[in-house]
């Protein structure tokens, strides 16, 4: 550090998971830097104006290539590096004031970014909504050797909004548990939500409600709303639901080819848990999960998934063990071939620094 008036922090972790994935056909074992939340290391840059205004800089760098998406396509591997394993997730400027709020500036999450990932469990591993990050690019099969097209990244990817743009965001100060956040980004698009964080009935309460309107060329989609709220009372027991909708700026014609098709994204997800701690490592956390979605990359696809997760915490090593089981099912409108479930057993591993 060069500057007397900065101070610097390094943070990071190490995500490591592996998989035994079924997909009907064949069984295999795969290994990669976790998909869920990807190994990284980040410099922190604080300094302050003056007693009301502080300046950070955040470069946030992740271990993110092709190993975090392990394919079921024939003689596909991943070794321990590709050339290509570092990518930039966040470079920004944060000003905060006591009074006025928060402003970003430069690359990172917009401003409805994360909405429908709220949850009060904090199993990284079950993201809500995001049941297709685990094996994201394997592919569903309709027989031995033919694989659908069809992805667990894209079938069930989450209703989020736009995550990390190059963007300038403001988030209002918090009153009542309230706090407004809203941006415009480089590709046009402006994106706004309301979040609350409180208590209620001896319960932590946290919920959100977003959209993003888009109106730069090229973008697949017109318009996302999306709500979530999440809760979890102090016996350890807690829930997770929320619903997506994403317009989608092209539609396309029915199998006559007169009449346009409603081929727009939707879904919903609903998680329970149970956290606890029960030995003394550490809290450990049950979550079961349920999610549905409809046209995610096809018109007439509904993707159906369910897991079980149980994560565990280490506190003395900054650790986190999870192992999960996850079942996919897809039943397709277009086409003749059905296609076979998915079922994955995975066990994870994070260290924070």
């Amino acid at each position: 550090n060069s500057k007397d008036q900065v101070s610097l922090k390094v943070t990071g972790q190490f995500s490591t998971e592996m998989h035994m994935v079924d997909d009907g056909f064949s069984t295999r074992v795969r290994h990669q830097d976790a998909n869920y939340s990807s190994s990284r290391f980040r410099f922190l840059a604080d300094s302050k104006v003056n007693a009301n205004l502080k300046v950070r800089g955040v470069a946030e760098i992740a271990m993110n290539d092709a190993r975090n998406a392990p394919s079921n396509a024939r003689a596909t591997f991943n070794s321990g590096r590709s050339g290509n394993d570092l990518q930039t997730r966040k470079t920004e400027l944060i000003f905060t004031h006591n009074q006025m709020g928060r402003v970003y500036i430069g690359a990172g999450s917009a401003g409805a970014d994360g909405v429908m990932n709220i949850n009060t469990h904090g199993v990284y591993s079950s993201l809500p909504g995001f049941m297709g990050l685990i094996a994201s690019s394997h592919q569903f099969k309709e027989d031995k050797d033919t694989l659908s097209g069809a992805s667990l990244g894209g079938q069930f990817a989450d209703l989020d909004f736009n995550s990390r743009q190059q963007r300038v965001r403001y988030d209002t100060p918090a009153v009542g548990g309230f706090m407004l956040t809203m941006s415009h980004s480089d590709r046009q698009t402006v994106e706004a939500a309301i979040r609350f964080s409180g208590k209620m009935f001896d319960s932590k309460v946290k919920a959100g409600i977003g959209t993003a309107q888009m109106s730069g060329e090229g973008e697949a989609f017109d318009e996302m709303y999306g709500a979530q709220v999440s809760m979890a009372h102090k016996s350890g027991l807690g829930f997770t639901m929320g619903c997506g909708f994403q317009k989608r700026a092209a539609k396309v014609t029915s199998s006559a080819g007169i009449q346009e098709t409603d081929n727009d994204r939707s879904g919903c997800h609903t998680q329970g848990h149970l956290k606890r701690k029960f030995n003394s490592l550490g809290a450990s956390t049950i979550v079961v999960e349920y999610d549905r979605k409809a046209n995610m990359q096809s018109h007439g696809d509904v993707a159906t998934g369910v897991g079980v997760n149980f994560h565990q915490k280490i506190d003395a090593a900054a650790l986190e063990v999870w192992v999960k089981y996850s079942n996919y099912d897809l039943e397709r409108e277009v086409g003749s071939a059905s296609v076979e479930d998915i079922d994955i057993i995975s066990l994870g591993t994070r260290m924070k620094f």
